[in-house]
């Protein structure tokens, strides 16, 4: 292998079966499906062309970076697209403190990554400094390939192709990301109209192909549909014009007034009018002219029933009877984390504005998971919930990813655009997530924070900031146990707060009867003491008829003594069991009554 990659190195010239490339389509999740126009298109190679591309692509890596201006953060390592978002609603905030209207353009380049000119590539490449052999190895590696497309019917016979850049290859991301920032920055760089956060000039955003651009004036969103247009004609690029659209932000008076100017003088892109909307997703966020609070708002309505729809599909899992063995809840609870969890809160880290209400709805969404896989009523007591699964309360989520973004973000270097908003919202006290964010480092008590110059590694951050939330979040709980006539005798009052060791090791029957009985949700009479079927009779145990039917009394009812032999019920295990025969019993009891 090291041979042939000298001799391609050497002769600057690959080999034909360096061409093969499969092309994968994958869904984008919107639109109809036999619709190609929805797909995406990932080229594959064989791993042998890959590792020479990946030996070129590493060489080329640091001048490419270097040239990418701080606007531009696409495939860039070490950066993260909540940046972008920080900045942009850190902007917001500071612009509707002082009462001024914003207008945010979102610009959607068509098939981007399908439709890039090599030879314009190649210009950005030489711009960053790629010269000599490895200028000539980047075109050799991408002017010619013979593809062949992946469908569910077979593959597709090999077709030559002309000059493109692969979508999905070792350095596509990266070359795509530097020719769209070689393009805006040329001129938008030199424009006068851009806005600012206090001293730091804001130029449009970029996330690969992703452009967003705040301005206060018609004149000014005018001029940059016009850099646009031009930027795509240079480029030999189009726009979805029917995509591209602009939100007004701000009072309702200022706003108005923006809108009855552009009444008179609409935005004009490529000729077209430039739609006005109420909300627009940029980055997964679904940016609402209401506000950042109604951002939010309408960002977790929109993932709501997509939430629900998985809950149902873990509910249906865990309740399969083929599977109905040790450590099914556990499946259900790891399917909640890995799966459904990171699609909720994506973004969350930005979420400063979050209300009581949007936050009531996550907190009621992870309650809903939970009585389905315990399998209980509404009226289960919530706290229980989260003490024995050990999942955290989403509040405490969303404080834990907003600190370790602020870690993440004051550890970034000076010359990236967010750790500047963020040195400027730290020292002259905006309003926005840095400040907001502060304060709930205060109220955890951290032995360290951001506003210092520490030099702690970031798991060691990381670990500090999981401890000090799991404290916070066990606190809260254990308060709420004791405040609850159900919970406050029980056995929770004396745990440490962590996921309980019966998830793991019952079937699903027995862990849910066990958790019913800790708490207080199991099926005896003085649990559902107001029942009048049960009053009427002064809650008399059926088995025994001598003692009110408390789980106290069940776990001593003279009746059940012969279920209790050669039985611990200080262990999980004998105790759900012993509770599935009492219930059996009962059950019988009841039925011949």
């Amino acid at each position: 292998i090291l041979h042939l990659f000298q001799t391609i190195w050497k002769e600057e010239n690959k080999p034909d079966q360096f061409k093969e490339t499969t092309i994968v389509q994958i869904y984008k999740g919107k639109g109809e499906l036999d619709n190609l126009n929805n797909q995406r298109n990932i080229h594959t190679k064989d791993y042998l062309p890959k590792t020479f591309e990946t030996a070129v692509v590493n060489k080329s890596k640091m001048n490419i970076i270097s040239k990418c201006c701080k606007f531009q953060i696409g495939a860039l390592p070490g950066h993260r697209p909540q940046e972008h978002l920080f900045v942009l609603k850190s902007t917001i905030s500071l612009y509707s403190y002082l009462n001024i209207a914003l207008i945010f353009q979102c610009y959607d380049i068509s098939k981007y990554f399908d439709k890039e000119c090599l030879r314009d590539v190649m210009n950005s490449l030489y711009e960053a400094g790629i010269a000599g052999k490895l200028y000539r190895l980047w075109f050799e590696i991408n002017k010619s390939n013979r593809i062949k497309v992946s469908t569910g019917c077979g593959t597709s016979n090999a077709v030559e192709t002309g000059e493109n850049l692969a979508q999905g290859s070792i350095g596509g991301a990266l070359a795509s990301t530097l020719n769209l920032s070689v393009g805006i920055e040329s001129f938008f760089n030199i424009s006068s109209e851009e806005i600012s956060y206090a001293s730091n000039r804001l130029q449009p955003l970029m996330f690969q192909d992703d452009l967003a651009r705040l301005s206060t004036s018609v004149e000014s969103a005018q001029a940059s549909n016009d850099k646009i247009e031009a930027i795509m004609n240079l480029k030999q690029l189009k726009l979805n014009i029917d995509k591209c659209s602009y939100i007004l932000l701000g009072s309702r008076p200022k706003v108005e007034e923006i809108r009855k100017f552009i009444s008179k003088s609409p935005l004009l892109l490529s000729g077209n009018e430039t739609k006005e909307k109420t909300n627009d997703k940029y980055l997964g966020e679904h940016l609402h002219s209401e506000g950042l609070s109604e951002t939010i708002a309408f960002t977790v309505q929109q993932r709501h029933w997509l939430a629900v729809s998985a809950i149902m599909e873990i509910k249906t899992i865990i309740n399969d009877y083929r599977i109905n063995t040790p450590g099914v809840l556990n499946t259900g609870i790891l399917l909640w984390e890995l799966a459904v969890i990171p699609m909720i809160l994506n973004n969350s880290e930005t979420w400063n504005d979050i209300d009581a209400e949007t936050l009531k709805i996550l907190e009621d969404l992870q309650n809903t998971f939970l009585r389905y896989l315990f399998s209980t009523p509404r009226t289960s007591p919530t706290p229980a919930l989260c003490w024995d699964s050990g999942l955290l309360k989403m509040k405490y989520r969303i404080w834990q990813k907003q600190i370790n973004f602020l870690f993440h973000i004051s550890k970034l270097h000076e010359d990236t655009l967010a750790k500047q908003v963020y040195l400027i919202q730290q020292e002259n006290r905006f309003p926005g997530l840095v400040i907001d964010t502060f304060k709930k480092m205060d109220m955890l008590k951290l032995p360290f924070d951001c506003r210092e110059n520490n030099k702690l590694k970031k798991g060691k951050i990381k670990k500090e900031i999981k401890n000090a939330i799991l404290t916070k979040c066990e606190n809260e709980l254990m308060n709420e146990i004791k405040s609850l006539d159900k919970l406050k005798d029980g056995p929770m009052t004396t745990e440490e707060f962590s996921k309980r060791p019966y998830i793991n090791t019952l079937i699903p029957e027995n862990a849910r009867e066990l958790f019913k009985f800790r708490s207080k949700m199991f099926n005896v009479k003085f649990n559902y003491k107001s029942d009048p079927r049960h009053s009427n009779e002064l809650w008399k145990c059926n088995s025994c008829q001598s003692g009110i039917e408390s789980q106290d009394h069940v776990l001593w009812c003279p009746s059940y003594s012969s279920l209790r032999e050669g039985k611990n019920i200080d262990n999980d295990e004998d105790l759900a069991e012993y509770l599935k025969n009492v219930l059996i019993i009962r059950d019988k009891l009841n039925l011949i009554k």
